[in-house]
Formats: C-alpha cells, structure tokens, sequence
C-alpha cells in the first residue's frame, strides 16, 4: 500500500468503465486506476476530479497500474463550482490548460502552482481574475517562456516602442514575468478590474500562440 498526496490532472474512461487517473505529486506523475462505478467499493463522481488535491490510498493490483483503495479530499474548485459561479470559469480555464498541456520536468513547481491557486481561488473567488493571470504567466515561466517571449509573441519592437514603456498591460507583464510570485500578486492585486481581464485574454492569446494549441475557456469571459 501506498499514500499519495497530490492533484488530479487528467482522467480517461478505461475498459468497463473503469477511470485511468494521472496524479500531479511533488515529485512525479502517479497514474491509478479508479473501479468502475458498478464496484461495491465505488467512489462519488466529485471526488475524482479534474484539480482535485488530497490524501489517495494506493495498491498494486494485477494490472500495471496502481489501483485506488481510499482517498480523502482536500481542496476541490470542481465542489466550488456547484457554490459558487465566479469558480467556473476559473475551473474549466485551469482544467483546459494542463489537460493540453500537461507539466514536465520540474514536477515540484507545477504542483505549488496548482495548489497554491486553487488555495486562493477557493479563498477568494472575487480575485479570480488576479489568479488566474498569475496561474498562467508562472505556468507559461516554468515551461520556459520568458517576458521576451511575450513581448515578441504580441508583436511589439522593444527597442523601439514606445508603446512597451507606456502600455499598462505590459507593465503588468513586466511584473508577471520578472518578479517572484508573492510580489507580484502584491504588486497587481489592486489593479483594475477591467485591465486585469483584458490582460489575462491577451496574455492566453499569447500563450495560444507560442505552445500552438487552442484555450477555449477563454471565451467565456
């Protein structure tokens, strides 16, 4: 038996209906299998969730994946939804991201990331513009795009522009990409609404254009 404590980034119907999960960790990606529903050990449907973090109970079975024995959850912006509406789109923005674009390599900073948005989110969904922005540009960072990359992407001519130094949207890029996490949600957290969204819809256009894939929960803003 083994216990993980980790967020759920994907799930994949398997034979008989049965859940293939993929479980984000500190250290790695663990992948489980959840019993069909037909099983007398079934589990709820909310709790095997995309964005899901908590405590999964795991044993070997006779097939290559881990199987689900217990789990406790945590932390569920799925739950939220049903509560609260500002949480949806938040819900299907961050969903459709790391179901497309799954984390790699630093396992550690996508699962902080994860965590800590969810966190605020649930906390506070009024910010939900702010978090999700920060959500984004970290992820965009840890994936190895830098404030250059933006800049370039959104066709702007740094040495020239006067644009760059005067554009209130970049200056929030500016903050993204350079400051650490805490500091810029400190620096960004009072910025106008209004900015604040126009600024996460061209900052996913962006990201849709570097990592050539489609965001489309971004229309329901």
């Amino acid at each position: 038996m083994e216990v993980y404590n980790g967020i759920i980034i994907s799930t994949s119907v398997y034979k008989d209906n049965n859940l293939i999960v993929n479980l984000l960790t500190q250290n790695s990606i663990v992948t489980f299998e959840v019993l069909s529903l037909h099983n007398k050990n079934r589990y709820l449907i909310n709790d095997i969730q995309v964005l899901n973090y908590g405590e999964f109970e795991l044993y070997k079975g006779n097939t290559k994946y881990f199987k689900l024995k217990a789990c406790k959850i945590e932390k569920s912006l799925y739950k939220g939804c049903f509560e609260d509406s500002k949480l949806l789109f938040s819900y299907e923005f961050l969903k459709e991201i790391i179901l497309k674009n799954q984390p790699y390599e630093d396992f550690e900073k996508y699962f902080k990331l994860l965590l800590i948005t969810s966190k605020y989110l649930i906390e506070n969904s009024d910010k939900w513009y702010i978090y999700d922005l920060l959500f984004i540009a970290f992820y965009m960072r840890f994936s190895g795009y830098s404030l250059k990359n933006v800049i370039n992407n959104a066709g702007i001519n740094v040495e020239t522009s006067g644009f760059y130094q005067n554009s209130e949207i970049l200056n929030i890029y500016h903050m993204l990409f350079v400051d650490k996490y805490m500091d810029a949600m400190t620096k960004i957290n009072n910025i106008n609404v209004n900015i604040a969204i126009e600024s996460l819809k061209e900052l996913t256009k962006i990201y849709e254009n570097i990592a050539d894939l489609k965001i489309n929960a971004i229309n329901l803003i």
